[in-house]
């Protein structure tokens, strides 16, 4: 009998019940409830602090151009990849000096002493007004070189 009763417990256990789907469901939704914010901010962090990074590197860029010009005018970001060959040409900028990024509107005239350079990533901008200027994050675009 015992045989029997263990045999039939046996076959019709194929399956997991509603019960139990249930509750794997709520296991997985409550992971992701903490995992995607957190993702989001660490992604977040990684574009602000790609868009500093690359704002330096044209900041340093407009450097080596401005010792051998002794001007900032004519500057553009195609004449600073001479001075560094590893200088990304999206998503970064020379304020006026051809195409803007996306809602950026404020425009600076660049001369010996005066310029703008700012670089975007992801919702970030992060711009440098002047060459002793700080270097500025913002998520919005008209502000960036004000």
């Amino acid at each position: 009998m015992a045989a029997r009763l263990l045999n039939r417990f046996v076959r019709e256990e194929e399956g997991f019940t509603l019960l139990e789907l249930m509750i794997a469901v709520q296991i997985i939704a409550i992971l992701v409830l903490f995992a995607v914010p957190a993702y989001m901010l660490v992604r977040d962090s990684a574009n602000q602090a790609t868009a500093k990074t690359n704002a330096k590197e044209v900041a340093v860029a407009a450097g080596l151009y401005f010792t051998k010009n002794g001007s900032y005018a004519g500057m553009t970001v195609p004449l600073l990849k001479a001075w560094d060959a590893s200088l990304k040409t999206t998503g970064t900028y020379v304020n006026n000096s051809g195409a803007e990024a996306v809602g950026v509107t404020n425009r600076v005239t660049m001369d010996a002493s005066n310029y703008c350079i700012y670089a975007t990533s992801g919702r970030w901008y992060v711009y440098q007004h002047n060459p002793n200027g700080a270097f500025t994050a913002t998520t919005v675009a008209s502000t960036v070189c004000s």
